[in-house]
């Protein structure tokens, strides 16, 4: 009875604990990005700017997912370990900001918060940097997870994957036919949406390209570039096939209102989105899950 108590006790430490790391996210937050000094300072309205509201909360959505992914075992005292694990925090939580701000300054260099959010109102600029926020989110858990404790090894895979993750981010405008800066500009919810299944679909390429047995730093760092560079050949030929294959199309009449018909817009973005992360799952099954070596006859 007494274990179990004393198991419910360091629970609700820890409770307290992830409230004290929470609000000095918040905090960190305004130091590194100091335009949202607004959302730091004064209470944040839930109901006055839908689109301050996405692009904030989607934020701490991707660092509490960072936070699931963080283990603990009691092998030292109880105050030793939470110094541990708040190192550990503090330092994931500094490596996701900045991740998010060179993500930001690679896709949305034309855009600003202040501009886009607090002036226009831009739910498309806040989409993206949603989509951003929960893949960097995702890409940094897995990153934690084969690093292995160790400082180096987490910050070389980092750097490795934010590297592929913005390479592959550009490769939007080749992809899609929104004209992307202009899109966002014109507040288009269509282009955000695609750009949010794209962003999925490539993170859901980089994790699966990550999670492989780890033998050595460069020959893992060699493995994952070229599954990701097979990756990205095979996902145009899928998006071809499965328009081919479901007769997938848009009519000649309606192709210059993409960008003008809001519902048409929207329509064609999330098709337009869903379909490359259609494309990306058969990807990950056929690069990551076929495994050809060995023996076999075709015939």
């Amino acid at each position: 009875m007494e274990e179990v108590l004393d198991r419910f006790l360091i629970k609700i430490i820890f409770a307290i604990f992830v409230c004290l790391i929470l609000y000095i996210y918040r905090y960190i937050h305004f130091i590194i990005f100091p335009r949202g000094v607004k959302q730091v300072r004064s209470p944040f309205n839930l109901t006055g700017n839908l689109t301050n509201s996405v692009h904030y909360l989607s934020r701490i959505l991707g660092l509490v997912i960072l936070f699931s992914y963080i283990q603990f075992n009691r092998y030292f005292t109880l105050d030793v370990s939470l110094v541990n694990i708040f190192l550990i925090t503090l330092v994931i939580m500094v490596t996701y900001l900045v991740s998010i701000s060179i993500m930001e300054l690679i896709i949305l260099y034309k855009f600003n918060y202040k501009d886009e959010v607090l002036k226009q109102s831009n739910i498309s600029y806040a989409t993206i940097c949603s989509a951003i926020n929960l893949g960097l989110a995702y890409i940094i858990s897995t990153i934690l997870i084969k690093s292995n404790n160790s400082v180096m090894i987490f910050f070389t895979l980092w750097l490795f994957a934010i590297t592929i993750l913005g390479f592959a981010g550009k490769l939007f405008i080749f992809y899609s036919k929104f004209q992307f800066n202009r899109a966002i500009s014109n507040k288009n919810l269509g282009v955000a949406l695609s750009f949010l299944f794209f962003f999925l679909g490539n993170t859901l390429i980089l994790v699966k390209a990550f999670d492989q047995p780890q033998i050595e730093k460069y020959s893992y760092m060699l493995r994952i570039f070229f599954k990701c560079f097979s990756s990205f050949l095979f996902i145009p030929f899928f998006v071809i096939a499965i328009r081919l294959i479901f007769s997938l199309k848009v009519k000649k009449s309606n192709s210059q209102d993409i960008l003008l018909d809001s519902n048409k817009s929207i329509s064609y973005g999330i098709s337009e989105g869903i379909i490359y992360l259609i494309s990306a799952f058969i990807t990950s099954w056929i690069v990551y899950n076929i495994n050809p070596t060995g023996v076999f006859s075709i015939l």
